[in-house]
């Protein structure tokens, strides 16, 4: 009971996540990469960056960062 993991979602790319609703893991997904949101107002992800995902909730701009910098940290 307490061991069980949540449900895995397949999203596109290949990216597997644990998730606990479907509904916001799609929304945040095409919030992140769809729409690339979290780059609006200059930031950037440039070669060899190191980036921190303090918030991370499932992850899903970690793994943007890591597919769009994989020399990055």
């Amino acid at each position: 009971e307490g061991d069980t993991l949540p449900p895995v979602r397949e999203l596109p790319g290949g990216i597997t996540v644990f998730h606990h609703n479907t509904s916001e893991t799609d929304f945040v997904y095409d919030e992140i990469f769809t729409r690339e949101e979290y780059l609006r107002g200059g930031i950037t992800i440039d070669n060899g960056d190191t980036v921190v995902d303090v918030g991370a909730n499932i992850g899903l701009f970690t793994l943007f960062a890591s597919h769009r910098n994989p020399d990055g940290r």
